[in-house]
């Protein structure tokens, strides 16, 4: 069984607030208007996501009734069971995430019941949006990348972003079977259009970043895809590949040899199936 905890709350803006939920060093953020709370993500468990509440109305004074998951791995969006008196949002994909039945084994794993998964209200398939009060807030689905449930929430009167695991600052990329490589560097190319180039980028984990920080993992990304792609075009099996990443090292590789691993894996199965093979 884990053990949950949050840090205090550190100000982005006069009313963004972060804090990170342990053990997986997730980013949660709180968003005031005048009218509504938003909280950005909820920790790993039920537990954690109650914690998460009673922090705010401890340090703030304010209810959270707005929730938003950016994404379908459960450090992200376990703790919505705390919320399920609010209005809460998600990509759309998340549902079917959450019905396979891997989500119910991992409940168990971190000691809690399965029946306490909690989906979210509202499912955005591309794009929504509503106001907390002087203060709007976006919601983008630009496709699969990180995950097929990616969801980016913008604030522009803020210039803040939050963009979940589609950016990593605290260590290397993370790629799983649900990530979709190919067109995970257009996904970021769309989030750069959104935004500002003074828009601050909160990722899932790590200190915040910026345009120029996304840019540059965009193109490892890219590079790093084109060139499993000459290596499988010249003949090279996935465990040969692997081998190749194990050698070549960071001299070659944009990633650390485990990241490298798990995203030629990943670029391995794509490139098996044709819909995966294009790349903007």
């Amino acid at each position: 069984m884990s053990t949950f905890s949050i840090t205090d709350w550190a100000s982005v803006t006069a009313t963004v607030y972060l804090a990170v939920a342990q053990p997986e060093t997730v980013n949660i953020a709180v968003v005031f208007g005048t009218k509504h709370v938003l909280l950005v993500d909820t920790g790993s468990s039920p537990v954690q996501g109650a914690a998460i509440a009673d922090s705010v109305q401890r340090r703030f004074g304010r209810t959270i009734d707005r929730v938003v998951v950016t994404h379908a791995h459960h450090d992200h969006w376990f703790g919505l069971a705390a919320f399920a008196a609010v209005k809460t949002y998600a990509q759309a994909q998340l549902l079917e995430t959450a019905t396979t039945g891997d989500d119910a084994v991992l409940a168990q794993q971190l000691g809690f019941s399965p029946e306490l998964i909690t989906v979210p209200q509202n499912l955005i398939r591309e794009w929504g949006s509503f106001n907390l009060g002087g203060e709007q807030v976006q919601l983008k689905h630009f496709g699969p990348a990180h995950s097929n449930s990616d969801l980016v929430v913008y604030l522009p009167k803020q210039q803040v972003a939050f963009v979940g695991d589609l950016l990593e600052e605290s260590g290397p990329l993370q790629f799983g079977p649900d990530s979709t490589i190919g067109t995970w560097p257009g996904v970021i190319d769309q989030i750069v259009k959104l935004v500002t180039k003074n828009t601050i980028l909160i990722p899932g984990h790590g200190k915040p970043v910026d345009v120029a920080y996304a840019l540059q993992q965009r193109d490892e990304i890219s590079n790093f895809y084109q060139h499993v792609q000459k290596l499988r075009s010249s003949g090279y099996g996935l465990q040969e590949a692997l081998l190749q990443a194990e050698s070549d090292g960071d001299q070659v590789w944009p990633f650390n040899i485990s990241a490298a691993r798990e995203a030629t894996i990943c670029a391995y199965a794509e490139l098996a199936q044709p819909r995966h093979t294009t790349e903007s």
